[in-house]
């Protein structure tokens, strides 16, 4: 499964706890692209259910093969995250490109 939804990844572990607790189990690989500013995650309840995915999936067998934290768009990175999470060290925020037209070196994606 390839899993990219633009923040409704917050609600995985929220939606396969009350729909199908064993999902996790029958699926053999599964990739997730992560949103974490305040765009995305905005509530100490969104935090929560975005944290609870990761022991689920350590739980159905599952184990990260590669992660990396790169930047999304400006309008996204600019909101930083919620104070919980940056209380954590998460890296949140963004910085400017030099390069004319290229994307923005983002810490929260």
């Amino acid at each position: 499964i390839k899993l990219d939804c633009e923040g409704c990844e917050v609600a995985l572990a929220r939606d396969i706890l009350a729909e199908d607790p064993d999902f996790l189990t029958k699926v053999d690989q599964i990739s997730i692209e992560t949103h974490v500013t305040r765009y995305w995650i905005n509530s100490t309840e969104h935090l929560y259910y975005f944290a609870l995915q990761f022991p689920l999936l350590e739980e159905a067998g599952h184990k990260l093969e590669w992660s990396s934290i790169f930047g999304c768009n400006k309008y996204h990175e600019q909101a930083g995250c919620i104070p919980e999470l940056e209380a954590t060290g998460f890296p949140c925020g963004f910085k400017w490109r030099n390069k004319v037209g290229g994307p923005t070196y983002g810490k929260s994606c």
